[in-house]
């Protein structure tokens, strides 16, 4: 059985539906369909049932799944390991990271994982934290830049960062006479609109908790999955909001926000190079995770 047709399988189950993962697979719906109905007959059960739509996995559909997995992460290991025996690296890194984060974070690594390693393929995948967990434990992703904690106890970590969180008011308004010493506080708040991420959002759940501590009820404007949206839109004075010193140290926000540390505990965040517990880390990701570790020792 050629390996690289289990991805075919793990697209149709992935998306349940044999149109759409031909689509995602760039191939014909009808070949799709054939390889899979020709494969369940060499093995004699079927993988979907195709009664119910969405498709479902039979019994059987699951079994391969967990099986199939496990073989693709064993050849990708082997794969790994073959490649770090070479002086010149090939091959592909498949790193995640939030869609609110790639835009703050790639700049600062990318240009010397290149200059490491230049033909290594470097695949960025975007989604949100849980997804991220999802994708490296079934071996989709290698690693992901994530804000702990984690949610599941079969992954590991190596810290990089911890991120301070700032409220986030318009540029030369009134509020750096309001706020003595450059901090403030939440009773000063009640007035004001805020402009928060959408509550799946770690960064929303952190506020949140904060805002329950103080048993502050804020008066919320707009909410949004776009951290870029949410800056934005308070640089046009629309509201308030919360960011990080590492979205703060890119220097396109300079002029247009200003920033005030918070009398609180709990703001503080840890990020981490997350990966499958027990993971062999290869060379170019252990320099990896050195250049993350370098670069943010300076934020």
């Amino acid at each position: 059985m050629d390996l690289n047709k289990f991805e075919y399988i793990l697209c149709v189950a992935q998306e349940r539906s044999f149109t759409k993962a031909a689509a995602k697979l760039y191939i014909s719906q009808p070949a799709l369909s054939q390889y899979v109905a020709t494969l369940e007959e060499q093995i004699k059960v079927k993988l979907f049932d195709r009664s119910v739509t969405p498709l479902k996995l039979t019994l059987a559909g699951e079994i391969f799944i967990k099986r199939a997995l496990e073989i693709l992460e064993l050849k990708k290991d082997l794969w790994r390991e073959l490649q770090d025996l070479a002086d010149n690296l090939v091959g592909n890194i498949s790193i995640g990271v939030s869609p609110n984060r790639s835009l703050y974070l790639l700049p600062y690594f990318f240009s010397d994982l290149k200059d490491s390693f230049p033909n290594i393929r470097v695949e960025i995948v975007e989604k949100n934290s849980q997804d991220l967990e999802k994708g490296v434990l079934d071996g989709r992703i290698d690693i992901a830049i994530i804000s702990l904690p984690l949610t599941n106890a079969d992954l590991d970590y190596i810290k990089f960062f911890e991120e301070e969180l700032f409220l986030v008011t318009p540029k030369n308004t009134e509020y750096s006479k309001k706020f003595v010493d450059g901090k403030i506080d939440f009773t000063l708040l009640a007035e004001e609109k805020f402009i928060l991420l959408k509550e799946k959002q770690k960064l929303r759940s952190v506020i949140e908790s904060v805002f329950l501590k103080n048993r502050f009820i804020p008066n919320i404007y707009l909410e949004t999955e776009n951290q870029e949206c949410v800056l934005e839109m308070i640089s046009l004075g629309m509201g308030v909001g919360f960011t990080s010193n590492m979205i703060l140290k890119n220097k396109r926000w300079e002029d247009k926000i200003e920033a005030f540390q918070l009398n609180e505990d709990g703001l503080n965040r840890e990020f981490a190079v997350v990966f499958k517990k027990n993971k062999k880390i290869n060379n170019v990701e252990k320099e990896f995770i050195e250049i993350l570790q370098k670069k943010f020792k300076l934020f």
